[in-house]
């Protein structure tokens, strides 16, 4: 299992593009979140951008689902100019979100829409998607957001999306070979509806067999947070474009 981290700033950072990973296995692409900032950077950093397998959205804020339309319409435009059959891209999301994100889709097949119902599939607590098993758990944030867990064979790893972890979703983080946490901000802001920096470090000092990334960060904390992330050992930044060998746990 490899991990692009394609951004890493949260909804309105001017430096970095929204919080975003490309995990990939036996061929298969599968993207976990696409903000409206995430498209041009997974262009940038991915050669095969435009053979993505599907997307999963924790959940549908805009800074993790409005990118959509945008890689969508990308994707057709490479399939029309190479004399392609264009590609349906399923999306895992909510079932309460499910219209939401079929507008989103349809506004990026437009004004062609395909011969095709598109897919929009129902991120359950458990299933699986190409070569991945997956188990979801909610965080509390300001809209439902679903953390997820995928599975491969002896390995697996956890992504929190936004929002404080709950107990369900910190047990699925701990018995995780890596886990990348949203921490927004450098302390507690007041609100229960975003990670920060003690709450992760806590996290990882409690599980040292899980690699911990943090990511969805503010601007103005970066430089600091970075400063503050030399321990515990298995708790780093992530940045754009770092990739991650996740049975070797290597980071390039």
């Amino acid at each position: 299992m490899r991990i692009t981290f394609i951004g890493t700033g949260d909804a309105y950072s001017t430096e970095d593009a929204n919080a975003s990973v490309l995990v990939e296995s036996a061929g298969f692409k599968l993207l976990i979140d696409c903000g409206p900032t995430v498209p041009r950077a997974l262009w940038q950093l991915v050669p095969g951008w435009d053979r993505i397998d599907a997307v999963i959205l924790t959940h549908t804020h805009p800074d993790h689902a409005l990118g959509l339309p945008t890689q969508i319409n990308r994707m057709l435009s490479r399939a029309r100019s190479q004399n392609l059959v264009p590609k349906v891209l399923p999306v895992l999301c909510r079932i309460e979100d499910a219209d939401q994100v079929r507008a989103l889709l349809e506004y990026g097949y437009w004004p062609e829409p395909p011969d095709r119902p598109l897919p929009v599939i129902p991120l359950q607590p458990r299933g699986e998607i190409g070569p991945f098993a997956y188990e979801t758990a909610p965080t509390n944030h300001s809209v439902p957001n679903r953390a997820i867990r995928l599975i491969l064979e002896e390995t697996s790893l956890f992504i929190s999306g936004d929002g404080r972890l709950l107990p369900e979703s910190e047990s699925l983080a701990a018995k995780s070979a890596v886990a990348v946490l949203e921490c927004q901000n450098l302390e507690d802001d007041g609100s229960s509806f975003h990670g920060n920096f003690a709450a992760c470090r806590a996290l990882a000092e409690s599980c040292p067999d899980t690699l911990f990334f943090l990511t969805h960060v503010k601007d103005r904390c970066r430089e600091k947070m970075t400063r503050l992330c030399t321990g515990p050992p298995n708790m780093k930044m992530a940045r754009p474009g770092n990739i991650l060998d996740i049975e070797k746990k290597e980071v390039k």
